[in-house]
């Protein structure tokens, strides 16, 4: 792992210590936030969990 998801979690942290209280998880699986920031930082998870699910709902 290349410390990407350890960079997420400093970022969120730094923007806000509590940013996990702002989530919640979308139908799709996805984490969603009602802070713009928060959702901004959460995009490259996104990406990850749509490739990740898409990949493996079609086997």
């Amino acid at each position: 792992m290349d410390g990407s998801y350890s960079q997420l979690l400093q970022a969120l942290c730094h923007h806000n210590s509590e940013w996990w209280s702002h989530c919640w998880s979308s139908d799709r699986g996805i984490l969603k936030s009602d802070d713009p920031a928060i959702n901004k930082l959460l995009q490259p998870l996104e990406h990850f969990v749509e490739t990740y699910t898409c990949k493996y709902s079609s086997t």
